[in-house]
């Protein structure tokens, strides 16, 4: 069916379709590119019923490539690697379980409190602006649950408690805590900047990017 068709039949039933305004963020954008990729002859066909105009512009919203931060990371510790070509949440899990293993060979506590205490939400401003968790980590269970005050349910199978790739610490009384696994580039860099504030290491912490 053509698009100008589909439109209409849209407006008869109160349906307003847009698709040259659509305001898109970059997981959305990404997926709808590689969905054109996969599909273009297909959705050519379809788009082929619109205005010349209306036609362009669809093009050029489906073909924009994602505006997502790609950038890896190489952690340095006293000029030694301890990580190399990381993602930032990566880089900063690099970060927390060096000072972890740190603490722990020192014969100190590294237990769930320590890290909420040592590492409070407020060191990623993705979370601490947020309204459904109130802390950066959390103990390995089966059904872990948002405990923020908006809170609308269990979060099992959630993208932050996502079993693959999950950021994992066993703590010094027997638990295994996970770190929540969105992390942007500013939120990185305030982390960055508090452990160096907050002097959570003897030597020399360098966090460089290589892309």
């Amino acid at each position: 069916m053509h698009y100008s068709k589909m439109k209409d039949l849209a407006a008869s039933v109160g349906i307003k379709m847009d698709l040259v305004n659509l305001v898109l963020d970059d997981d959305t954008q990404e997926l709808l590119s590689s969905f054109w990729d996969k599909n273009k002859r297909l959705l050519t066909a379809v788009i082929n019923g619109m205005k010349a105009e209306e036609r362009q512009k669809v093009e050029a919203l489906l073909c924009q490539l994602s505006k997502r931060d790609t950038t890896k990371y190489n952690v340095y510790y006293n000029d030694k690697p301890i990580g190399v070509n990381l993602g930032k949440a990566q880089t900063a899990f690099c970060i927390i379980k060096e000072w972890s293993e740190q603490q722990k060979s020192e014969g100190k506590d590294v237990t769930l409190d320590v890290l909420r205490k040592t590492f409070p939400i407020e060191y990623n401003p993705y979370y601490a602006h947020g309204k459904w968790f109130t802390h950066l980590f959390y103990e390995v269970v089966n059904n872990p649950e948002y405990d923020g005050t908006e809170a609308e349910g269990p979060v099992q199978g959630n993208w932050d408690f996502d079993k693959k790739g999950r950021f994992n610490i066993d703590t010094t009384d027997g638990k295994k805590v996970t770190m929540l696994k969105m992390w942007r580039k500013d939120s990185l860099e305030h982390l960055i900047k508090k452990v160096a504030e907050k002097k959570l290491f003897n030597g020399t912490l360098d966090v460089v990017p290589v892309e």
